[in-house]
């Protein structure tokens, strides 16, 4: 059943609307753990806070729409594997790219560790990949990051604050706000159903594709 928040049956069963649920607690999230303001470089011109926010919004927008489209596009990654083996150029990319990520972090978000884990997990059992083992790589760890999701902003609103850290370097925070403990509950939770639809969306695109396919 979607989340619909009493909005119009026809906007809250698109799945645009599904896959973006999340979007504006993220940003409001982001915002309230992120309160420096940016500079130009050269010039050392700060922006002041308003455009600073407007950027934060745009970066967060952008970030968040290539989150969704790299778990689409990863999950049809095995529909490929009887017609070009260039096609773990992409897993060997996320890879490297995660890695890279992880170990240059500099504040940035560590979501695309997920990728990197299941590009990994890809590439150590890709000769068995037979057309399917990329959507239940994409199904079987982001379905488990969904719960994970889904269990601590429940734990959050009942005020059990754990994985406390793991949220903050998820988001490329040193540390989570107070004042965003309650806004991160919400958050979690409707990321928790947005990936979840994301994933289960991503299973029935590559078993329409499959078919063309054959």
């Amino acid at each position: 059943m979607a989340v619909s928040f009493g909005i119009a049956k026809i906007i809250s069963e698109h799945p645009s609307y599904n896959y973006g649920l999340a979007l504006p607690f993220v940003i409001a999230f982001y915002l309230l753990n992120s309160t420096n303001t940016y500079t130009i470089p050269f010039f050392e011109y700060d922006v002041g806070v308003d455009v600073s926010v407007i950027l934060k919004i745009l970066f967060v927008m952008g970030y968040y729409v290539t989150f969704v489209l790299f778990l689409i596009f990863s999950s049809t990654l095995s529909l490929f594997v009887k017609s070009s083996k260039f096609h773990l150029g992409w897993p060997i990319f996320t890879a490297v790219a995660s890695l890279l990520t992880l170990v240059f972090k500099d504040g940035n978000p560590l979501f695309g560790m997920l990728f990197g884990l299941t590009a990994i997990i890809y590439l150590t059992i890709s000769k068995f990949d037979d057309g399917g083992l990329s959507v239940v790589l994409i199904q079987g760890v982001f379905g488990l990051f969904s719960i994970f999701c889904f269990v601590t902003g429940i734990l959050w609103l009942n005020g059990s604050f754990l994985f406390f850290d793991m949220v903050a370097n998820l988001f490329g925070f040193e540390s989570i706000a107070k004042d965003s403990f309650k806004i991160g509950a919400f958050m979690l939770i409707v990321l928790g159903y947005s990936i979840f639809y994301s994933v289960f969306k991503a299973g029935e695109l590559s078993s329409v594709a499959a078919h063309d396919r054959t």
